[in-house]
C-alpha cells in the first residue's frame, strides 16, 4: 500500500504575524490613518492573499474615503474567501446603499438638497431612534411591552406573562396582620416582579436599532 501523502503544515508563525499586522492596521484606521492602514493591509495581502480578514479591512479604508465601489469590491473578496460572513455582508449591504446614494446625488444635484428621502436615512438612522424611543416608553408601561414593539414578540410575551402571573399572585397570596401584613412571599414575588420591569427596560433601550454615537462623517466604517 503506497504511503499517504502528507498534508501540507500550517505556518503557524505566519498566521500569528498576519494577526498582529492586521490588529496594528484597525488601530491605524481608528486613529485617522489610512494610508497606513492601507500600507499594512496590502503587505497582508501580499502574501497572503486568502486572508478574508485583511480584505473586510481593505473594505472598510475605502469606505472611509468615500470610495463605495472599491470597498463592496473589497467585502465581495472577503465574502467569496468566507461565504455567508455576517460582518462582510451587512458591510457589503452598506456600501452598495451608499454608492446608490452617491449616484442619485450626482444625477439630481441641486435637488438633492432640498430632498429628505435619502436611501441611507431610509435604512435606518432617525427611524431606528424613533423606534428605541417607543419601546423603552412601552416598557415603562408595561413589562415586554417595549420588546412587542420592536418585533421581539417571543420575549415580550414571556416578560408579560411573569408580570400578568405575578400580580396574580400577589392578589391571591395570604397575608399576615398588622405589622406582619407583608409576607416573605409578597416580598420575594414583589422582587420578581421588580426585577422583571428593570430587566424589560433595560433590554428594550439595549435592543436600540442604531446605538452608535459616533459622528455622521465616520458612519461606522471605521469600527
Amino acid at each position: 500500500m503506497p504511503p499517504l501523502p502528507e498534508r501540507p503544515r500550517r505556518d503557524y508563525a505566519a498566521e500569528e504575524e498576519a494577526g498582529r499586522q492586521l490588529s496594528t492596521a484597525h488601530i491605524q484606521l481608528r486613529r485617522g490613518l489610512a494610508a497606513e492602514s492601507e500600507k499594512s493591509v496590502r503587505a497582508i495581502l501580499t502574501a497572503r492573499p486568502e486572508d478574508a480578514g485583511a480584505w473586510e479591512l481593505l473594505g472598510d479604508i475605502e469606505a472611509s474615503r468615500g470610495d463605495f465601489d472599491a470597498a463592496g469590491t473589497a467585502y465581495q473578496a472577503a465574502l467569496r474567501l468566507v461565504p455567508g460572513a455576517v460582518s462582510a455582508e451587512a458591510k457589503f449591504g452598506r456600501a452598495t446603499l451608499r454608492r446608490a446614494e452617491q449616484q442619485r446625488q450626482e444625477k439630481l444635484g441641486v435637488a438633492y438638497a432640498s430632498s429628505d428621502t435619502s436611501l441611507v436615512k431610509l435604512s435606518g438612522g432617525d427611524d431606528g431612534r424613533r423606534s428605541a424611543r417607543w419601546s423603552v416608553f412601552g416598557s415603562l408601561l408595561c413589562p415586554g411591552l417595549g420588546q412587542i414593539v420592536s418585533g421581539q414578540t417571543r420575549k415580550g410575551a414571556v416578560l408579560v406573562g411573569i408580570f400578568l402571573v405575578g400580580l396574580g399572585l400577589l392578589a391571591i397570596l395570604p397575608h399576615g396582620t398588622g405589622r406582619n401584613y407583608f409576607t416573605p412571599g409578597f416580598w420575594i414575588v414583589s422582587a420578581v416582579l421588580t426585577a422583571d420591569w428593570i430587566y424589560s427596560i433595560v433590554d428594550a433601550a439595549q435592543a436600540a436599532p442604531t446605538k452608535s454615537a459616533s459622528p455622521p462623517e465616520k458612519d461606522g466604517w471605521q469600527v
